[in-house]
């Protein structure tokens, strides 16, 4: 705390009944005067239990219409669940209060993280990173076929989430279907965890609403130096 205090950082906690901090966020004052003039996009992340303190760290992130990504808070997490996840965007809430909410929020696709922001930032258009959709394709469906017929595959899938317009997505989304007879194990996954969520992550759908493209990548690679660094070490805006 004492760190937090002389380095500038906004901070709350929560604390249990044995009076351990279970979370922690924090946000630089000039990472927030800078999120209050770029609030249209936010980029969320949470990391496992990879930092020093063996707790998650739930990194917000913004943009800036000429393509600079900052860091605007952190928040030490006990648990990745619904209550954790709302705790952290009711602080980030009292941060920009409205109208400087945030427009377009991108996340992981995380079911605890999902209902957090429906129910902090009903308003806010939520949609997906690619890059880790296209990760949890590949790790979850490649172990259905040989490595060659599953690039064969994927290939075939890569177009279906740039298509421009809804009609055409649909008439790919058959030809796909049509040559999954050999790939059903994959299907069924794409189908189950793909397909429901398509709006938050498919061009035809998602580039209705402008997010400074930001859709095919988290833009929070500081993440894996910053967690690591001594929090007196830490930049304020990256």
């Amino acid at each position: 705390m004492r760190l937090l205090k002389e380095s500038n950082q906004m901070n709350s906690n929560q604390i249990n009944t044995n009076g351990k901090i279970t979370n922690l966020f924090f946000a630089h004052s000039a990472s927030i005067e800078l999120g209050h003039r770029n609030i249209h996009v936010k980029l969320i992340y949470s990391t496992y239990k990879t930092c020093k303190y063996n707790l998650p760290l739930f990194h917000m992130v913004s943009k800036t219409p000429t393509g600079h990504t900052f860091s605007l808070s952190f928040c030490y997490m006990e648990q990745e669940d619904d209550d954790g996840y709302i705790w952290a965007l009711q602080e980030l809430q009292i941060l920009f209060q409205p109208p400087r909410i945030p427009k377009v929020i991108i996340t992981d696709c995380e079911p605890a993280l999902n209902l957090a922001i429906e129910l902090v930032f009903p308003s806010s258009i939520h949609n997906y990173f690619i890059w880790r959709i296209s990760k949890n394709l590949i790790q979850n469906c490649c172990k259905y076929s040989q490595a060659d017929d599953w690039k064969h595959y994927q290939t075939s899938l890569s177009p279906l989430v740039s298509l421009k317009s809804t009609e055409e997505y649909h008439n790919n989304l058959e030809n796909i279907k049509e040559k999954s007879n050999d790939y059903l194990g994959s299907w069924a996954y794409i189908s189950n965890n793909l397909l429901p969520f398509k709006k938050e992550f498919v061009t035809s759908w998602e580039s209705q609403h402008s997010h400074l493209g930001n859709q095919a990548s988290s833009h929070v690679f500081l993440i894996w130096t910053i967690q690591e660094t001594p929090l007196d070490q830490v930049p304020s805006v990256g």
